[in-house]
């Protein structure tokens, strides 16, 4: 109906969502990984991700770890969690955003970490349906290119 690429889609799974069953989750995400969407896991840090569980994400179809905001705003200050949590997401072989970026010292850390995905205030806020759909899917008159 809309014709999007889902290569160009990614499927935000939160860490939270109960894994008793990994296999039932793998079950429910290979399809959509094959059909050729990306799968993020949101909030890491803040779910019940027991060491357990962490061992079953291996075989979990995710592409994307993403770092729990609580984590950016120790940044720089506190550089307790987000480096282990970077090195495990480089072990598995996944790409990392850090979510919740809200200032330049934080950006700066990130980017010597070598994290390439920043979200966050410091780049833009969230948007309403109206005026994203206003900035970003209205058609651009020639004048507007001037």
């Amino acid at each position: 109906r809309y014709r999007i690429a889902p290569g160009t889609l990614i499927l935000e799974v939160t860490e939270s969502c109960r894994m008793d069953d990994p296999q039932d989750v793998m079950a429910r995400l290979r399809p959509l990984r094959e059909a050729g969407v990306q799968i993020a896991l949101d909030d890491f840090g803040m779910g019940y991700a027991g060491l357990h569980q962490l061992q079953q994400m291996k075989a979990l179809p995710v592409d994307i770890l993403k770092i729990d905001k609580v984590f950016i705003d120790m940044l720089p200050e506190d550089v307790s969690m987000v480096p282990a949590m970077i090195q495990l997401a480089r072990g598995l072989s996944l790409r990392i955003v850090a979510e919740g970026v809200e200032n330049d010292a934080q950006y700066r850390w990130l980017q010597a970490a070598g994290v390439e995905v920043l979200q966050g205030h410091l780049f833009g806020c969230a948007l309403p349906l109206e005026a994203f759909s206003a900035r970003y899917l209205s058609p651009v008159r020639e004048d507007e290119n001037l």
